[in-house]
């Protein structure tokens, strides 16, 4: 059953779980789910505020990096006949680089407390409004969730890894930067298309498995080993229901948050694509919707597949 709240220091969770009712894809058409969702995000919007402004952050100092390499393409050629210059171009490269990667680890890990206690906040059936009790049982269980995750990456492996390697392709291939006068890596134009459709599929299937991993880990109680394995389970058994949804998840995400950053990217002229202003708004607003669409992304999961899991295995008391 669903419940609506005007004040939304009251609104209860918008998931009621039923256990008759696992991996049923008819919550996608009720309004009245949806508006409960919605109600929820937005009364929780600043908790994750701080995570989505770092990632935006994590992302505009990739970025920069990017753009710098890219606008001083002709002088990095691997050549040593102006060392100085070189070692500027790259400490520069090197610092905004170094800088998104820290901004990035640290919004994930804020990112991950925060998206566990809405998922246990849900899970435990309490209302919106103990949002930050929950938070702070998650964070006294950090040792747990540390352990949880070192195992659930390992389950990551088989998706991750292939997803990257066809990245590195899709990045070298394209890369402006070249060896005496060589491109870094030049594949057939046919082979593009199928490195592209693996990256996205594998990235897909890493996108759902990170988000049951995550509901997993909210319960705060279950062996590790046993609930990472159940989870990369409800995965495979439900493979084509689970990303059915998936890319609804990711369609949303997009519609939403990366039109500017998509158009600038493949539609813009090529000014536009340079001007460090645009970038900037884009990745900001990026980064900012995730406090509403992430969220949002995670309680569609969980309606969808938080009753198929299996509460036996509890770690001892």
């Amino acid at each position: 059953m669903l419940f609506v709240h005007t004040s939304s220091s009251e609104i209860n969770p918008v998931i009621s779980l039923d256990p008759e009712r696992k991996l049923d894809l008819s919550f996608l058409i009720s309004l009245k789910w949806w508006a409960n969702a919605l109600n929820t995000v937005l009364a929780l919007w600043r908790q994750f505020f701080i995570a989505a402004f770092l990632l935006g952050w994590s992302n505009i100092f990739c970025v920069y990096a990017e753009l710098f390499l890219k606008s001083n393409v002709d002088l990095i050629q691997l050549e040593l006949s102006d060392v100085h210059e070189l070692m500027r171009l790259g400490g520069i490269l090197a610092f905004c680089t170094f800088l998104g990667l820290v901004l990035g680890l640290v919004s994930l890990s804020v990112w991950m407390t925060r998206l566990t206690a809405l998922s246990r906040l849900v899970l435990v059936s309490k209302p919106v409004s103990e949002y930050s009790q929950v938070k702070d049982e998650v964070i006294e269980k950090r040792g747990y969730l540390t352990t949880f995750w070192m195992v659930g990456a390992l389950f990551l492996v088989p998706t991750l890894v292939p997803a990257s390697v066809f990245m590195s392709l899709n990045i070298l291939s394209s890369s402006q930067i070249s060896i005496l006068g060589e491109p870094l890596l030049s594949l057939p134009a046919w082979s593009l298309l199928p490195i592209t459709v693996s990256q996205s599929i594998l990235l897909s299937v890493a996108l759902a498995h990170s988000l049951i991993l995550i509901i997993a880990s909210s319960w705060l109680e279950m062996q590790p080993f046993k609930t990472a394995t159940q989870s990369a389970a409800i995965l495979f058994k439900q493979f084509f229901k689970i990303m059915l949804v998936t890319v609804l998840v990711v369609l949303i995400n997009a519609l939403i948050s990366a039109p500017i950053t998509i158009y600038i990217s493949y539609f813009a002229p090529e000014s536009m694509r340079q001007d460090l202003f645009f970038v900037t708004i884009g990745q900001l607003w990026f980064g900012i919707s995730a406090s509403l669409l992430w969220p949002l992304s995670l309680l569609i999961f969980l309606q969808l597949i938080s009753n198929s899991f299996s509460r036996t295995e509890k770690l001892p008391e």
